[in-house]
């Protein structure tokens, strides 16, 4: 019986730790001021809307600026988005592919 309890101690201490480490998530997106696109220096170039990054210290979402970025041949980007999750609302980064 001691060791089944110590078992489920160290499990949920564990749980709650790694718990403080995880994504972020809101109750609702967070507001911010979008900033004035910089001209575009090339005609291939994509703008890449700003993302969303989780401050571990504060547990708040800060958003980054966009940006003009060269298009990758062969390849596309996907904008990042708000996924509504089980805890909450979450951050899906943007990325190649």
């Amino acid at each position: 019986m001691t060791k089944l309890l110590f078992i489920i101690i160290i499990t949920l201490i564990l749980y709650l730790c790694l718990g403080c480490l995880a994504e972020g998530h809101v109750t609702e997106i967070p507001c911010y001021t979008e900033m004035e696109r910089p001209p575009q220096q090339n005609e291939s170039d994509i703008w890449i809307e700003g993302n969303w990054i989780w401050n571990r210290n504060k547990h708040i979402y800060l958003h980054s600026d966009g940006f003009w970025h060269k298009h990758l041949a062969g390849r596309a980007y996907s904008q990042g988005y708000w996924q509504q999750r089980p805890r909450g609302l979450h951050w899906v980064k943007g990325y190649w592919y």
